[in-house]
Order: structure tokens, then C-alpha cells, then sequence
């Protein structure tokens, strides 16, 4: 394991999230592990655990779907220690009736030797998520 500053794992990290909002995969994908894990929304229907690019791609769009995901948005990137960097992001959508929703979330990411290989995923309020996810599917969205 390469041993760097946090700095460097910060920069790293905002590579990757500069790189979301341009929407390029390529970038997004060299700055992971090819086998990275990602632990996602556990507390969601169908949420676990989801290793490698496909599967958490997959994951996403499901989640995106599911709460009716518009916006994600970085707030901010602590970096601690050799390999940890946490990301402060809020998630925006729209429920079932049509009204916004937003929500504060964390990703504890863990980088080693230049690449991300793992995220944790704690949204504030999973108990509302479920219900957003609950009242789309019931009105058919």
C-alpha cells in the first residue's frame, strides 16, 4: 500500500467528483479500482453491497430512479489520515406528487495506492427515503 498525504487523496476525490459533473465515465472509472466495493443504501430496497464499476452503474441509475433523483451535489471533501476522504453531498429529487426533495448524505471513501477501492453510503434520513421510494412506485413512476 502506498503510504501518501491526505491531500493527495482529497485531490483524488474531487478529481472523481469534478469529473461526475462533466459526465466523463472514462476519468470517473481510472480514479477506482477495478474491483472497488461500494456498501449503498442499506437501509433501500435491493441496497447492499456492489463491487466493480457495472454493478454500482447499475445501482445508481436504480437509486436515481427509484427517489427520483435530479440533483447531487458536493459540499465538501475532508481528507484524514492515509487513506480515508469523506464527502459531503446532497441529494435532490422529486416525490410522488411532483414536490422537490433534498437530503444531506456522506461517502466515506477509502484510497489506496491512487485509486478508490471503497465507499460507505449514510443518507440522513433512510425512514424518508423509503417512504419517497414507497409513494413513486405506488403512483407508478
Amino acid at each position: 500500500m502506498l503510504d501518501q498525504p491526505a491531500d493527495v487523496n482529497r485531490e483524488i476525490a474531487q478529481r472523481m467528483f469534478d469529473a461526475v459533473d462533466r459526465g466523463d465515465r472514462e476519468t470517473v472509472d481510472s480514479l477506482h479500482h477495478p474491483a472497488f466495493v461500494v456498501h449503498m443504501t442499506h437501509g433501500l430496497e435491493g441496497g447492499g453491497i456492489f463491487t466493480g464499476a457495472v454493478e454500482m452503474g447499475e445501482e445508481r441509475a436504480r437509486i436515481k430512479s427509484l427517489l427520483g433523483i435530479t440533483h447531487v451535489g458536493l459540499k465538501e471533501l475532508v481528507a484524514d489520515g492515509p487513506t480515508r476522504v469523506v464527502a459531503i453531498l446532497e441529494v435532490a429529487g422529486t416525490d410522488a406528487a411532483g414536490a422537490t426533495w433534498s437530503m444531506p448524505f456522506v461517502e466515506l471513501m477509502k484510497v489506496v495506492d491512487n485509486k478508490i477501492t471503497e465507499k460507505r453510503v449514510f443518507f440522513l434520513d433512510t425512514a424518508r427515503l423509503r417512504e419517497i421510494a414507497d409513494e413513486r412506485q405506488a403512483s407508478g413512476l
